[in-house]
């Protein structure tokens, strides 16, 4: 029994040595406080509302064996945005060689993304906790104002989808990074049907990424899946695909990220935004800083000579203040506009102004004001008193 014991213990050290393992989870709770303006109670009047949801109840974990050759990612829990149902995602890779990378699997968040501080890190994890707006500017299928037009059709989100991932690094400045979606936009291939190669290779997703001295050029190609042509639906079935590029750099203070999309011909014409420019901005002076971003996109007309599309701008500039090692005030203004050819300007804005308590990356209490109108004839003021708590561990 002793021996039995001894050979146990000397098993899990042992394997312990060979593979190295990170645990880690994030739970992060909101409430809507107080929220007034599209509400009516049961008789029809304007009402008050509130609210709370769970943003996130994670647990991740990740390793690789001793020698850096194989490894793997997995992310467990709910997905709690929306509905509160499993959810799960993963993957695991080999690396025989420092120039080659093969993996199975991928992030919902995004790999090889190019957006620089447009996206994710404009509000940071003040975005999950619920108590930002913002970030409908840069994810959401329709944007904040509902005029169809968001960051990432100028900046690449990066592949989000499972598939099979390639990372070609023949030198160290130089990347070639590329995916195949064989899951077909899910998670678990035996609760699908099996998938025509072309369609596969019809989602391909290819990155060169040159990593120089002033800074990070990258393009990319998003196939006909593109998140931009088919609105985050994945697989919707468009014709084309989307071409990015990218320009970001760092001098000093300041830091600056350029993007270009260009969608390819695809037979929704009603919903493309063919050609859109972005750019984002970061200044730090001690314990000041800003973000800007921007994005536009042009005009468009359907075979028939009607508009298709107006032109469309989002911009969003936000100010922060670092009041002392725990405390953290932003305030974040957004404006967008859809300049449509025969009716008047659809114009939309937001005011967001929020507080931060605790760690910048871990654990920490938001709480903020959100006010905003979508703009148009029968435009409303809405308006919330959110708050959130994150704790990672």
């Amino acid at each position: 029994m002793k021996k039995l014991i001894l050979i146990s213990v000397v098993f899990a050290l042992v394997a312990g040595i060979a593979f190295a393992v990170d645990l880690g989870g994030t739970v992060i709770g909101s409430v809507d406080v107080l929220r007034g303006g599209d509400f009516k109670n049961a008789d029809g009047d304007d009402t008050i509302v509130g609210g709370a949801f769970w943003k996130r109840i994670r647990l991740e974990g990740s390793g690789e064996t001793g020698d850096g050759k194989f490894g793997g990612w997995i992310r467990i829990g709910p997905i709690c945005d929306g509905e509160f149902v499993p959810g799960g995602a993963g993957s695991v890779w080999w690396k025989p060689i420092d120039q080659f990378k093969l993996a199975i699997g991928g992030n919902p968040d995004g790999i090889w993304g190019k957006e620089g501080v447009t996206g994710w890190m404009f509000g940071q994890t003040a975005y999950d906790s619920g108590v930002t707006l913002s970030q409908k500017n840069v994810w959401s299928g329709t944007g904040l104002y509902d005029q169809g037009l968001k960051s990432r059709n100028a900046f690449f989100r990066g592949f989000g989808d499972p598939g099979l991932l390639l990372e070609i690094n023949p030198i160290d400045m130089i990347g070639i990074n590329i995916a195949l979606p064989f899951f077909k936009g899910g998670w678990f291939l035996e609760d699908q049907d099996p998938v025509e190669l072309k369609d596969i290779f019809g989602g391909l997703v290819a990155q060169l990424d040159v990593k120089l001295d002033f800074g990070n050029i990258a393009i990319t190609y998003e196939g006909e899946a593109s998140y931009i042509q088919n609105g985050n639906v994945g697989w919707a079935g468009a014709d084309g695909g989307t071409i990015f590029g990218y320009f970001g750099g760092s001098f000093g203070d300041l830091s600056l990220d350029v993007g270009i999309g260009f969608e390819l011909p695809n037979e929704n014409e009603d919903l493309k935004n063919p050609f859109a420019v972005g750019l984002g901005l970061k200044y730090t002076a001690g314990a000041f800083g800003v973000k800007l971003r921007a994005v536009a996109s042009f005009p468009t007309e359907k075979p028939d000579g009607s508009e298709a599309q107006p032109f469309k701008v989002l911009a969003d500039v936000l100010p922060y203040f670092v009041i002392n090692d725990t405390t953290r005030a932003f305030l974040d203004v957004g404006l967008g506009i859809a300049a449509y050819k025969d009716i008047d300007a659809v114009v939309g804005w937001h005011l967001n102004p929020w507080l931060e308590v605790g760690e910048e990356w871990g654990a920490k209490f938001v709480v903020g004001f959100q006010l905003w109108s979508a703009g148009g004839e029968d435009a409303v003021t809405n308006w919330a008193v959110p708050l959130g708590i994150i704790v990672s561990f």
